[in-house]
């Protein structure tokens, strides 16, 4: 269960790269930052007129994936952008990061991850009524994904009841091992020193996100994913890297990068139900909890950045947010 779990959990909210192919680019920018992206490091740009401004605009909450979020009469909190895997550079947190973490009054998650969760999220990767997952896919797709499948330890039997949404997510998560990614670990904490949980999302909602989606484009998703499989270790690695630089515009290039790839129309769909749509109910159902004040919020690091990320939805209610460290 807690597998299934894993692998539904490390997908959502964070980076798409199943669909993704081609080289990874790394380059230094003149402040010095690491950047990660699907192409060659940009030619100079010519230096902009005082109170100018880059045409496509700011990309807000692209510098850090910690953040302290204020607002006159309320008690500070934070909010730490996760990677949903057990690399253990990305479970040893900052000492800031500890520091918020040990002070606050309860945790805030997407999602509360205890057993009632583990089992909701298992099941709803069994298509419960019966259908042959070999008659959605075909012979030919089937025969390939059964392959990718039982090099993940899955037997055909169990494949031919999973939802093609369940295969990708099986397929485009790092295998788990231990079971302690990120979130789960600070969970396992905050019940260990009796903070309060808070979840943002249910398991319902989250698996929507995926299930939502059109069964041809859940199809065509799962057909992409391996069509790349041999790429996802070199995926994983730089989004790991840019992570631990800070670089969520580096993440969002990565992200990116899917859509360049492939379809753009059908990965548009797929990155405005895993995010976008999310990060507006994430922020909503947030408002009780930093009213409380002394948070400490862990969400995928994707729905940090961008015009329509949560960082920039909070700012416009009226909270200010800057880096934590």
């Amino acid at each position: 269960m807690k597998r299934l779990l894993i692998l539904l959990v490390a997908i959502n909210g964070l980076l798409v790269p199943g669909a993704w192919s081609g080289p990874i680019y790394q380059w230094t920018d003149e402040s010095g930052i690491r950047h990660f992206s699907d192409t060659p490091a940009p030619a100079p740009r010519p230096a902009l007129l005082p109170g100018s401004e880059s045409p496509a605009g700011p990309v807000p909450g692209s510098n850090a994936v910690f953040w302290k979020i204020e607002k006159p009469g309320l008690s500070p909190s934070f909010i730490l952008g996760t990677l949903h895997v057990e690399d253990p550079r990305v479970l040893t947190l900052p000492p800031a990061v500890e520091a918020a973490f040990e002070a606050s009054d309860a945790l805030v998650l997407e999602l509360v991850l205890d057993e009632t969760a583990l089992f909701k999220a298992a099941a709803s990767m069994i298509a419960m009524d019966g259908t042959d997952l070999e008659t959605i896919l075909g012979k030919a797709l089937f025969k390939r994904a059964a392959s990718a499948m039982k090099d993940r330890g899955v037997p055909e039997m169990a494949l031919r009841r999973m939802k093609p949404w369940a295969v990708m997510a099986t397929l485009i998560a790092p295998r788990p091992k231990t079971g302690n990614f990120l979130d789960m670990k600070l969970y396992r904490r905050a019940l260990q020193s009796k903070k309060k949980v808070f979840g943002l999302e249910t398991v319902k909602e989250q698996v929507t996100a995926l299930e939502s989606l059109p069964m041809q484009d859940q199809v065509e998703i799962l057909r992409q994913t391996l069509d790349h499989l041999d790429t996802l270790p070199e995926v994983y690695e730089s989004m790991i890297q840019a992570y631990l630089a800070g670089d969520l515009a580096g993440l969002m290039a990565l992200s990116q990068g899917f859509i360049k790839a492939e379809d753009r129309a059908l990965a548009n769909r797929f990155m405005r139900r895993l995010n976008e749509a999310r990060n507006i109910r994430m922020v909503r159902r947030l408002r009780p909890h930093l009213k409380q004040g002394n948070i400490f919020i862990a969400i995928g690091a994707l729905h940090l950045p961008g015009k329509k990320g949560t960082l920039h939805l909070l700012e416009k209610q009226g909270y200010t947010v800057r880096p934590g460290l």
